[in-house]
C-alpha cells in the first residue's frame, strides 16, 4: 500500500490493527497502480526485493503490517499474505484479466473460485467476490444468476461495513443496472436512489462514481414518468369499454405512477384530463394519490372538493373546502395571490351553502370572501342572492349594484337584479336590467322570463306576450337539445352492453346507426373504432379513425395512440411511426411536461 504521507501511513496502519482489512484499505487510499486489486503484487521471494522491502518484511508472519516505510517521496506498507488469501487474491485477478481479454468463461469460473476461496476469510471480502460474480454475470447478460449473488453481497457488506460504505453503495448501484436492464424499473429506481444517498455522503456529491449514479437515477426516473404517461394514455383509451383489459390497465397505471417521480402538477394535469373523460372514479383516486405524495397540495384538495360537488357528495365537498381554505400557502407564494386564493376557497363554501338553503352560513362565507379579497365579483353576486333569499332586498341591490358598477355586462349579475326588482315590484327596472342582458346574449332562458313577467307587471301585455312565446321557443329548443343528448347516451350505452356482453357484431351494427342519426357526435365513431382494433379488424379501424379526423370532429392524442396500434398490426410501421409521433406531442401538449426525447 503506497500513501502519500506519513501522516495517512501511520492513519492507515492503526486502522488495519484495529480491524479493518489491508486490501480494502488498499483499494480505497493506495496511490499505487496496485490499488484495484487491493494491494496485491504477486508472489515473490523476499530475497529479490529491494533493500528497503526486506527490512520491513523481516521478522513479519503472514498477516502481519510491516512498520511504515519511506520509499523516496512515498510511504509503503506491506503485508505478507496467508495461503488463504493469496489463493483467493489469485482468482481474483486471474478472474479480472479473463473477463478484460474477452474470455467470459474463463473469468467466470475464476470469480466463482474466488466465492470458494473467500468463505474462509472475513465475510466483507465474501460479500466483494460476491459481488465481483455477479457483476460478470450482468455483463454477460445471465441475469437470473446475478440476482441471488447481488442480494447476498448486499446482506454481508450491511452486516459488516454497515449501511454507509461505498462498496455497498457501488453494489447497490450495479443490482439497480440488473432491474433496469430487466425493465424491471420499479425496483431498480430505491437501489440508485440508496445508492446516490451514500455515495454524496461518503464520497461528495461531485464525485465522479456519484454523479454516475445520479445520472443512472435520473435516467430511471424519467423511464418510469414515461412508463406512467404510457398507462395512463391506455387507461383513457380503454376506458370506452370498462371491460378487463381496461381493469389491468387501470391496475398497471396505479403501480406505474405510484412508482414514478411525477411531480405535484403533472398529477393534477393528469386528474384533469380524467375529469375531461369523465372519469370520476379514476380521478378521485388520482388525487387521493396527489395528496398522499403531497398532503399541502391545496389545488389537489380543491380539485377533490369539486369533483364531489360533480358527484353530488356536497357535505364531503364542504368539509374538502373548508380544509383547503384553512391550509396555509406555499412559502412562496405572493401573499395577495394567497388571499385571492382563499378568497376563492370561501365563495365556493358560500355556494354550497347557499345551494342546501343554510343561508346564514352562505352569507358569513360571502363576506369572509370578500374580507380577503373585495374585487371578486362572484363573492359579492353571491351575498347579494344570499341576502335577497333572507328577504334583505335592499342589501341585495346595494351588493349587485356594486358587482355591475365593476363589470356592467355581468349575465348573473344583470339576471338577479331582474330577479330581485320583479320582487320589489319594481317592473321597470326589472325589464331594463333583462332587457340589458338579453342585447348580450338574447339566448338567455332566465333574462327572457324576467323580461316577460316585469312587461306583464308594467301592464304591457302584448309585448309581455311576444316575450313569452320567445321564451317558451327558446325552452323547447333547450328540451330538444336535453332529449338528443339523452338519446345519444341510450344509444352509446346499448351499444357499449352489446359489445360487453360479446354480442360483437349486434354492437358494431349499432355505432354504425348512431353515426347515420347523428353524424356529428364524435363519441359514435372514437367507440366504433376501438371495438373494431377490439375485434382485430384493424384496417376497418384505421378507417374509422381517419374519418374522425377527416369530418373535424376528434384530432386528440387518444385518435393517434389508436391509429399507431391500428397501423402497426397492419405491418405499416412507416404510418404507425407517424401517428405515434404526433401522439406523443399532442400527449405531452396536454399534460404540459414537454417533448418526448
Amino acid at each position: 500500500m503506497v500513501l502519500e504521507t506519513e501522516a495517512r501511513a501511520v492513519g492507515a496502519r492503526r486502522r488495519i490493527a484495529e480491524g479493518v482489512s489491508f486490501e480494502r484499505l488498499a483499494r480505497e487510499h493506495s496511490v499505487d497502480p496496485s490499488a484495484p486489486a487491493g494491494g496485491y503484487l504477486g508472489a515473490f521471494i523476499v530475497s529479490e526485493l529491494r533493500e528497503e522491502f526486506q527490512t520491513a518484511l523481516a521478522g513479519l508472519v503472514p498477516g502481519e503490517v510491516s512498520p511504515v516505510t519511506r520509499l523516496e517521496n512515498r510511504y509503503v506498507l506491506l503485508q505478507i499474505l496467508t495461503e488463504e488469501e493469496l489463493d483467493w487474491m489469485a482468482h481474483n485477478e486471474t478472474g479480472f484479466r479473463a473477463f478484460d481479454a474477452g474470455r467470459n468463461a474463463d473469468a467466470i469460473e475464476a470469480l466463482s473460485a474466488a466465492v470458494d476461496a473467500a468463505a474462509g476469510l472475513e465475510a466483507d471480502r465474501l460479500a466483494q467476490s460476491l459481488a465481483n460474480l455477479a457483476e460478470a454475470h450482468r455483463l454477460q447478460g445471465r441475469f437470473s444468476e446475478a440476482e441471488p449473488l447481488y442480494d447476498r453481497a448486499v446482506t454481508l457488506y450491511e452486516e459488516t461495513l454497515g449501511p454507509e460504505h461505498p462498496d455497498l453503495a457501488l453494489t447497490l448501484n450495479n443490482q439497480a443496472l440488473l432491474f433496469h436492464a430487466q425493465g424491471d424499473h420499479a425496483r431498480a429506481e430505491p437501489l440508485y436512489r440508496r445508492a446516490v444517498a451514500v455515495f454524496e455522503r461518503a464520497l461528495g456529491p461531485d464525485h465522479p462514481t456519484t454523479r454516475t449514479s445520479r445520472d443512472n437515477l435520473v435516467a430511471l426516473a424519467e423511464t418510469l414518468t414515461r412508463e406512467a404517461l404510457e398507462r395512463f394514455a391506455d387507461v383513457v383509451s380503454l376506458a370506452s369499454f370498462r371491460d378487463a383489459e381496461f381493469d389491468r390497465a387501470m391496475d398497471g397505471f396505479k403501480t406505474a405512477i405510484t412508482r414514478a417521480a411525477v411531480d405535484e402538477g403533472s398529477c393534477l394535469d393528469i386528474t384533469r384530463v380524467l375529469v375531461q373523460q369523465d372519469m370520476e372514479t379514476e380521478a378521485e383516486w388520482m388525487l387521493m394519490e396527489t395528496l398522499r405524495r403531497f398532503p399541502e397540495s391545496r389545488e389537489a384538495l380543491y380539485q377533490l372538493a369539486e369533483l364531489h360537488v360533480r358527484s353530488g357528495a356536497i357535505a364531503r365537498a364542504l368539509g374538502e373546502f373548508q380544509q383547503a381554505g384553512a391550509m396555509p400557502g406555499p412559502p412562496d407564494v405572493d401573499p395577495e395571490l394567497d388571499a385571492r386564493m382563499r378568497a376563492f376557497l370561501f365563495r365556493r363554501i358560500g355556494d354550497l351553502y347557499e345551494s342546501a338553503g343554510r343561508i346564514d352560513e352562505a352569507v358569513t362565507a360571502y363576506s369572509r370572501a370578500l374580507d380577503l379579497d373585495p374585487s371578486l365579483d362572484e363573492s359579492r353576486l353571491g351575498l347579494g342572492t344570499a341576502y335577497f333569499r333572507l328577504g334583505r332586498s335592499e342589501e341585495a341591490l346595494g351588493q349587485l349594484t356594486r358587482v355591475l358598477a365593476e363589470d356592467p355586462e355581468n349575465m348573473a349579475a344583470l339576471n338577479r337584479l331582474a330577479e330581485v326588482q320583479l320582487g320589489l315590484g319594481r317592473f321597470e327596472e326589472a325589464a331594463a336590467a333583462a332587457a340589458l342582458a338579453l342585447r348580450i346574449d338574447p339566448g338567455r332562458l332566465p333574462s327572457r322570463l324576467f323580461r316577460a313577467r316585469a312587461l306583464a307587471g308594467m301592464g304591457r301585455r302584448e309585448e309581455g306576450n311576444a316575450e313569452m312565446q320567445a321564451y317558451l321557443a327558446l325552452e323547447a329548443e333547450a328540451r330538444a337539445e336535453e332529449q338528443r343528448l339523452r338519446e345519444i347516451a341510450a344509444l352509446d350505452r346499448d351499444a357499449m352492453a352489446a359489445f360487453l356482453e360479446e354480442r360483437h357484431e349486434e354492437a358494431i351494427g349499432l355505432y354504425r346507426r348512431a353515426i347515420d342519426s347523428h353524424p356529428e357526435v364524435a363519441l359514435f365513431y372514437f367507440k366504433l373504432g376501438l371495438a373494431q382494433s377490439k375485434l382485430g379488424r384493424h384496417r376497418d379501424a384505421v378507417e374509422t379513425f381517419r374519418m374522425l379526423i377527416e369530418l373535424g370532429l376528434s384530432d386528440d392524442f387518444l385518435v393517434h395512440k389508436n391509429l399507431a396500434a391500428a397501423y402497426a398490426m397492419l405491418g405499416d410501421s412507416e404510418a404507425s411511426v407517424r401517428h405515434e409521433r404526433i401522439y406523443l406531442e399532442k400527449r405531452n401538449a396536454e399534460m404540459e411536461t414537454g417533448p418526448e426525447d
